[in-house]
């Protein structure tokens, strides 16, 4: 089986729905300072996490600056997806060759994101990561800049 991008992202927008949808029925007052997402090429699979400036600011213990594990997120994994886009242990078999695929994949995927997250409460300069061959929280995209 070989990636199929535009299955992925197609995949991806419904979980980008899914989060937001998700978030909304959470809670009605929570503003987003931090959104990750993340897709694990290995286990075939993505997941969105939302972070609030309160809950980073008490992570990091620095005032303003924003929490980057999205493992420790107050809305960690608020929606996952399985992929059938992506082969299974995708890095592992192409010995980390996916990711010139999937980076860029995520890059656009991120922009989707951004609209879909758009009539979410979020902060002023809230964030977008998504992960990388080299990190979890690695590509960043200003939102709401007002």
């Amino acid at each position: 089986m070989k990636f199929d991008r535009q299955r992925y992202l197609e995949e991806m927008t419904r979980l980008f729905e899914s989060a937001r949808d998700q978030f909304l029925e959470r809670t009605t007052d929570t503003v987003i300072f931090v959104i990750s997402v993340w897709t694990d090429p290995d286990a075939a699979a993505s997941a969105v996490s939302f972070e609030t400036r309160a809950h980073s600011d008490a992570f990091t213990e620095m005032p303003g600056v924003p929490n980057d594990s999205p493992a420790d997120f107050q809305f960690r994994d608020i929606a996952k997806c399985d992929h059938l886009s992506i082969p299974g242990l995708w890095e592992e078999t192409t010995s980390g060759g996916c990711w010139n695929d999937l980076e860029p994949a995520l890059n656009e995927a991120a922009e989707i994101a951004a609209r879909v997250f758009a009539s979410l409460p979020l902060e002023e300069n809230a964030t977008l990561g998504v992960n990388s061959r080299r990190d979890w929280f690695d590509q960043r995209w200003a939102l709401n800049t007002a």
